[in-house]
């Protein structure tokens, strides 16, 4: 389970209590309430929302479930956002709120793909920024394009220029080298990824997300999937979402890697508030 994709600290503890009973059935709230030194009674108040642990009650709780110490710190963040009533401190916590979020439900946490640095972005800048040269990239992790990189001008309706381009800023941002005897263009950088916080991040989505959009429309329906869903809900409903892809994403790179390179596939997911706060 993700701790950070709750708002509220009674929600978190009941989660965390029905995960470790799991792995030890005798687990319950009656042992709970032993270790915070506070009778079952009250502890059932608190997670019906009638009454708050204090800050120490807390602390010891987090202690008896074995939360790290990010984890408490967390949990700690959340009963004092529940307990404020100062309208400029509330404020505060929930900023501080968001941004533990943020950290903690990145695709760097998930993902084995290492995050380009300062430095990286500055080298990789041509690359972010043109949509092309990362399908490239990965179309040449299939021994067939690596081969014979024509095939790309018919598959991805390149003419030879571009092309030729493309082929020449991989080898020149070393991310792909050629290889004379057998000629091969051959990958030497892979599985890496802009951090959200870069400010080549949002230009480069969007501009993958155009070439993605016109290839789309290009394909039959029998070859598309295609999910465009609004909803209505709260932010705990968002962050349990954002969590629950996050552990498909682990998945679905294990799988990802496992899998023989045969063919280049694109996959997007999209979860954002629609009002601007």
């Amino acid at each position: 389970m993700n701790i950070y994709s709750h708002l509220d600290y009674r929600t978190a503890l009941t989660e965390i209590v029905a995960e470790r009973k799991k792995s030890d059935p005798g687990l319950s709230f009656v042992q709970l309430s032993k270790a915070i030194r506070l009778e079952k009674t009250y502890v059932s108040k608190v997670l019906n929302g009638r009454a708050d642990f204090n800050s120490d009650q807390m602390y010891a709780a987090c202690r008896f479930l074995g939360l790290d110490g990010q984890e408490r710190d967390y949990l700690l963040l959340l009963l004092e956002y529940q307990r404020s009533s100062h309208p400029l401190r509330k404020k505060e916590l929930k900023a501080r709120i968001t941004l533990a979020q943020s950290e903690h439900l990145s695709t760097r946490k998930y993902l084995r793909a290492r995050s380009v640095n300062q430095e990286g972005r500055d080298r990789y800048l041509e690359y972010y920024l043109d949509p092309l040269a990362p399908l490239v990239h990965t179309y040449l992790s299939i021994p067939e394009y690596q081969k014979n990189p024509e095939l790309l001008r018919e598959r991805l309706g390149l003419k030879e220029a571009e092309l030729q381009r493309i082929l020449k800023l991989l080898i020149r941002l070393e991310i792909v080298r050629l290889q004379k005897e057998p000629k091969a263009y051959l990958p030497v950088v892979n599985n890496i990824q802009l951090a959200k916080d870069s400010p080549v991040c949002l230009p480069s989505e969007v501009l993958f997300r155009l070439q993605v959009i016109e290839h789309v429309r290009k394909l039959p329906a029998e070859q598309r999937f295609l999910l465009s869903l609004s909803f209505s809900g709260d932010e705990e409903a968002r962050n349990f979402i954002h969590a629950e892809f996050l552990k498909f994403l682990k998945v679905a790179e294990a799988a990802i890697r496992a899998a023989p390179s045969k063919k280049v596939f694109q996959m997007n997911f999209d979860l954002f508030p629609w009002d601007v706060v």
